[in-house]
């Protein structure tokens, strides 16, 4: 996304990501049951944060032909 020179792959791995986060989105838990850690805690919040973010990429994404 943001590199100024696209390269071989590229592409592919752009798709590969929005793919895999299109299929983690709906998986993430809004909430959990059981108490965490503030360090874990963290760690899910930073992770739900990324799949989010590049689940909604994908979606303002413009389609390729």
């Amino acid at each position: 996304l943001q590199s100024e020179v696209s390269f071989d792959g590229a592409s592919g791995n752009l798709k590969r990501l929005y793919d895999k986060a299109a299929k983690m989105y709906p998986q993430l838990k809004r909430c959990e049951a059981r108490r965490l850690s503030p360090s874990k805690k963290r760690g899910k919040d930073i992770k739900r944060l990324l799949v989010s973010f590049m689940y909604l990429q994908s979606l303002l994404q413009p389609k390729s032909r």
